[in-house]
Formats: C-alpha cells, sequence, structure tokens
C-alpha cells in the first residue's frame, strides 16, 4: 500500500507502521511542530490512523 492510497482512517500498522517508525514519525512531529507529546498520548491508539493522529496533535499544535 503506498501513501497516495491512505485514507484518514486507514489503520496504520497494516500500513506498514511499526512501533520503531512509529517513534520515528512522533520525533518528526515533535522537532517540525515544536511540539512534545505527553506522556499519556504515546500508545498505539494515538497512531491508529491519520484520523486519531490528528485528533491527538490538534490541541498541541499552536
Amino acid at each position: 500500500m503506498g501513501f497516495g492510497e491512505l485514507g484518514p482512517d486507514t489503520e496504520l500498522n497494516a500500513a506498514g507502521l511499526t512501533s520503531l517508525r512509529m517513534v520515528e514519525l512522533m520525533t518528526e512531529l515533535e522537532e517540525r511542530l515544536s511540539i512534545e507529546f505527553p506522556d499519556e498520548m504515546i500508545e498505539p491508539g494515538t497512531f491508529r490512523t491519520a484520523r486519531s493522529l490528528t485528533a491527538a496533535l490538534r490541541p498541541l499544535v499552536p
């Protein structure tokens, strides 16, 4: 599955998001958006889909 095929509710782990890639994605988002994920957000449900990730990021982004 390519990135062009991802929808807002596509399971990201089915698209290849491993636990290592989740950490890499989280680090990249923190750097690019100048945010820090609270400890309680660092769990697979946050990164389940693009929609769940967007919902988690909204209150963190200034």
